[in-house]
């Protein structure tokens, strides 16, 4: 049993500049997926909780470590917002 921690936005754009890469064949390596919960709109996976266990941060194309997210979600607090989900 543990939790998952997620970024939301409702910004295509923001989420493919940041979790995406675009080449002359168009965009690849998607960080991101579309979901309808809690709303509509892109969500990254940013780690998992477990009891007894440290959190596991997975690393991202700008995002490598806590620091770094952290910036960016003040950067863009207005357009994302972080939830959780139990598994």
């Amino acid at each position: 049993m543990g939790t998952n921690f997620y970024l939301m936005s409702k910004s295509k754009k923001l989420m493919r500049e940041n979790f995406a890469v675009e080449n002359d064949y168009g965009i690849t390596d998607e960080e991101y997926e579309i979901v309808d919960e809690p709303y509509l709109g892109y969500q990254v996976h940013l780690n998992k909780l477990s009891c007894g266990w440290h959190p596991l941060f997975q690393r991202h194309k700008n995002i490598k470590i806590f620091k770094e997210l952290e910036d960016f979600c003040l950067k863009n607090k207005n357009v994302v917002g972080i939830y959780d989900c139990s598994s």
